[in-house]
């Protein structure tokens, strides 16, 4: 909410924005530009919105205090809230002709250009972030305040925040946010971080460049991530994480929750680069892949469940490098395939216990325990392995003779060991059988 505009009054234009009962201030002005004001009038029909020609930032600090404590209603922008826009009107895509209460920020203002508020920042519709602004928000660091992005029917969208587009040359920064609220889709082509105790983002967060940080206290829900080739790294950490759906294609990807970590849909990571994810209960209600034989997936966990697939899709599907620690359990209900595995890619598995759905197929079984790896490790701490054959050195056409083997369990039953190539290791902290055959150097 905008109610009275200090400072220079020709780097800030009042045209009609909702009044508010605080103060809006910009910071480090410069009038020179103010030539330009008599261009954006004429643009902007019915003089209804608001336009910020210079300076570094805007102050939004109130100046009502209730027995010391500040009750400033703080920054509210009816519908969009565009910054980096050329001096004259109609050169750019988000040109403002006929748009109404909106707050503009002109090119010729610097960047970073930084956004103070004491109370919470409210955008009706749309925040969009030009090529070549640094963008940032920040709230006070003793009492952190609300930011919302409404969907609204105004102006360049339907709600959300952009930054950039093409070219990597744009970023956004919101910091010490109590509750960040977006009820559209964060498009992000630059950088974009968030600290904030709650962060949600409805429409979920699609990224083309740059790198991604959300850092929360509390809960993280996002509709979606993707994180497209160009994306340089992602990292999302918080009390708990959900997200309807996640696909990689980039940088190196990160998810790290005190708690639960739940995916809605499936887990794809299409990348060559490192996927840690570390929580409690890690949950993913589709299938999961790992999909390029470069990537490298680390786990550290409670309970691992992955709770998709059919009887000719397997749950897990493996083909690059894993490292997981499971204290608990790992679940699969159809199984994994690591089939697309190079040889010289390791899988390490340690878990409390290893089981597959009732209803996946005995050759799923054969095919998990049938290795060609150099290095494959399964070692279930606290639980009990029945197995139909264990097999290392699967001869063929990708038969490996350094192909090595390991297994654990509590108690361990397989019906055949058989031992074509390196070392196999079959072990059992407590009963160790096998009813047929051992071939080979197991």
């Amino acid at each position: 909410m905008i109610k009275k505009l200090l400072s220079l009054v020709c780097c800030v234009l009042p045209m009609g924005v909702r009044a508010a009962p605080q103060e809006i201030a910009p910071i480090g002005a410069d009038a020179a530009v103010a030539t330009t004001y008599d261009a954006w009038q004429s643009a902007i029909a019915g003089g209804q919105s608001i336009v910020v020609i210079g300076g570094n930032g805007i102050n939004a600090t109130g100046g009502q205090t209730t027995g010391g404590v500040d009750v400033a209603s703080g920054f509210d922008v009816t519908n969009n809230m565009i910054v980096g826009l050329d001096l004259n009107p109609g050169t750019n895509d988000a040109t403002p002709n006929g748009a109404v209460n909106n707050l503009y920020v002109l090119n010729s203002a610097s960047s970073p250009f930084t956004v103070i508020s004491t109370g919470d920042i409210s955008i009706g519709s749309m925040l969009q972030v030009l090529n070549g602004v640094n963008l940032g928000f920040k709230t006070s660091d003793t009492n952190p305040k609300k930011f919302s992005v409404d969907v609204g029917t105004d102006g360049i969208g339907t709600g959300g925040i952009k930054i950039g587009d093409a070219i990597n040359t744009a970023s956004l920064t919101l910091d010490n946010i109590d509750e960040l609220d977006v009820k559209g889709s964060v498009i992000a082509y630059g950088d974009f971080s968030v600290d904030a105790n709650s962060v949600n983002v409805t429409g979920g967060v699609n990224l083309y460049n740059g790198t991604m940080s959300i850092d929360s206290a509390g809960a993280v829900t996002l509709g979606e991530l993707i994180a497209n080739d160009n994306v340089v790294g992602t990292a999302v950490s918080g009390q708990t994480i959900t997200v309807s759906g996640v696909s990689n294609r980039g940088g190196d990807m990160t998810l790290k929750a005190d708690n639960d970590i739940k995916i809605q849909r499936s887990f794809e990571n299409k990348s060559a680069s490192n996927v840690p994810v570390s929580g409690a209960n890690f949950v993913v209600a589709d299938t999961m892949t790992n999909e390029s034989s470069d990537a490298k997936m680390v786990l550290n966990l409670r309970n691992w469940r992955i709770e998709g697939g059919a009887s000719n899709i397997y749950s897990f599907v493996n083909n690059g490098g894993l490292k997981a620690t499971v204290s608990g359990e790992t679940y699969m209900e159809y199984g994994m395939n690591l089939s697309g595995m190079s040889s010289d890619d390791v899988f390490d598995l340690t878990t409390g216990q290893l089981s597959f759905g009732q209803n996946v197929s005995s050759d799923a079984w054969i095919a998990a325990f049938a290795n060609n790896l150099n290095s494959f490790n399964v070692n279930v701490t606290n639980g009990d392995l029945s197995l139909a054959t264990v097999v290392n050195g699967v001869v063929g056409t990708d038969f490996n003779q350094a192909a090595n083997m390991t297994v654990n369990a509590q108690k361990l039953v397989a019906d055949s060991v058989i031992n074509n190539a390196g070392m196999l290791s079959v072990g059992a902290g407590q009963d160790l059988t096998i009813n047929g055959a051992v071939t080979g150097n197991a």
